[in-house]
């Protein structure tokens, strides 16, 4: 089996790999078929960042050691362990599901690093309140921004002017440099899986990142012009909000709008931010439940490694970007309007 990989619109990345199963036990390292795996990388060719591999049987359950063989000695910089190649012996038992995943693991990391997609810092696992879902949602996040570093610059300005323009410069520039990123790499994502899933039919594509970084966007909103600014004189009060998650951020909102029994100091702090900054809190009341339907319908369900489907992407897009205009609404009830001579004349929906 030959599996190539290369980043869309950047030829130059293209890299391969060998990998040849075997159903034959060995009590030692398969000699024979590695150098055949040798003998398939140079007769194709490919003997520029080799990767090669055999997957043979064992019936141990315990501690599935396999081999590992890489070019240029000890020395090897391992952060560029496919600089000089490597040569994969993994020994798998299909009855000890676990262990065989794990021992896999090393030739998985490296045919992801044939894209050389940047390591990702995952650090908000370590977060002891998180629950399951929070942590894979702040992983997606982070797959995102680490996705961004390999897609060509160009494409992805591309991504970044049709958001601009779909949404309008001021309120483009009312999201903070990481919102912009986020949106725009869900952007180049999901049309780019669209695309593919229009020319494969029967593929079916798991939008579940494009859709977070998109939610991502709304919550950034949220947390950038209301909750911070509004805890910023009481570190306690910011601590504790500061970790909202798109839903208990909508309470939070919704709370201190319509004024609840035994009001919280972060619902007295949010109302007096609302009322004094000019936020527009007719629309925000109004907001709130669009806004809860996208947490329930998209957000929960892609936190939840449900897998979703295009049609799930192109109706959160059609709401949040292109048609309701969700974000647009959020951003225009919450930031303090800014008005430039372009916002007056170009009739693109910025805020006036």
């Amino acid at each position: 089996m030959i599996i190539r990989a290369v980043r869309r619109g950047d030829p130059a990345s293209e890299r391969f790999a060998v990998i040849d199963p075997k159903l034959r036990q060995r009590g030692g390292p398969p000699t024979e078929e590695l150098y055949k795996i040798l003998g398939y990388l140079e007769n194709f060719g490919l003997s520029s960042h080799p990767l090669g591999a055999i997957l043979f049987q064992t019936t141990d359950t315990d501690g599935l050691t396999g081999y590992l063989y890489r070019a240029g000695g000890p020395d090897v910089d391992e952060s560029d362990a496919l600089s000089d190649g490597a040569l994969h012996a993994v020994r798998l038992n299909p009855a000890a599901l676990t262990a065989s995943m794990s021992a896999l693991a090393p030739l998985v990391t490296d045919i992801l690093s044939m894209l050389s997609i940047p390591r990702l810092d995952l650090h908000v696992e370590e977060e002891p309140n998180s629950d399951e879902p929070e942590r894979f949602y702040r992983a997606k996040q982070a797959e995102l921004r680490a996705y961004a570093g390999t897609i060509p610059p160009h494409l992805l300005n591309q991504s970044r002017h049709r958001v601009r323009m779909a949404l309008g410069d001021t309120r483009w520039q009312a999201l903070g440099d990481q919102a912009q990123a986020m949106l725009a790499t869900a952007e180049y994502i999901g049309f780019a899986l669209l695309a593919d899933s229009e020319s494969s039919p029967e593929t079916i594509d798991d939008y579940s990142g494009p859709v977070i970084g998109v939610c991502a966007s709304i919550e950034s909103v949220l947390h950038d012009w209301v909750i911070t600014p509004a805890t910023a004189h009481d570190s306690t009060l910011q601590e504790s909000c500061g970790k909202a998650t798109f839903g208990a951020a909508i309470s939070l909102i919704e709370d201190s709008l319509k004024g609840i029994n035994n009001p919280q100091p972060r619902h007295l702090a949010v109302r007096a931010y609302l009322e004094d900054s000019g936020c527009n809190m007719g629309i925000v009341s109004e907001l709130i439940l669009p806004l809860r339907r996208i947490s329930q319908n998209f957000r929960n369900p892609a936190a939840h490694r449900h897998v979703l489907q295009r049609q799930a992407w192109t109706k959160l897009w059609q709401l949040v970007v292109s048609e309701d205009r969700i974000l647009a609404q959020v951003i225009d009830a919450v930031c303090p309007p800014v008005e430039t001579a372009d916002d007056a004349s170009d009739g693109a929906g910025n805020l006036t």
